[in-house]
């Protein structure tokens, strides 16, 4: 979707478009956001990702479902095998799922656009070695 070399922005669903709404974000900083779409979680664009990792150091994935057994533990697993890189996953963590508009679950679950690209400048810090408040 976007090509970039700071970090790699991973979405699957309506998420890559948040992406893309967080690549402005980034870009306003001066942090140059590589997007991928992943159109399925299995079978996982392996060879995509893996170059796109390779490129940036750095991942950070989002989806709109539990980050358990989801996009974001594929992306960790794919590169954990092949090519070890810090990932953050941007999603519902393990707990139980409330109901509400979409705009609400977005905020409580920390999906928003601003989410992602805070998600984005934390792992780049941890790539780099500051590993502060990583969540």
């Amino acid at each position: 979707m976007r090509l970039g070399s700071d970090v790699t922005l991973v979405g699957t669903g309506m998420m890559s478009a948040l992406c893309l709404k967080a690549v402005e974000l980034l870009a306003a900083q001066g942090v140059d956001a590589d997007v991928l779409h992943m159109g399925s979680i299995k079978p996982l664009d392996d060879d995509l990702l893996r170059k796109s990792a390779s490129r940036t150091g750095t991942v950070v994935t989002a989806e709109n479902a539990s980050v358990i057994g989801g996009l974001g533990s594929a992306v960790a697993e794919s590169l954990g095998e092949a090519q070890p890189t810090v990932v953050l996953r941007i999603g519902v963590k393990d707990r139980y799922v409330t109901s509400g508009r979409i705009d609400e679950l977005l905020a409580h679950h920390k999906m928003n656009p601003s989410d992602i690209a805070e998600a984005a400048r934390q792992a780049m810090g941890v790539r780099d070695g500051n590993f502060r408040n990583v969540h």
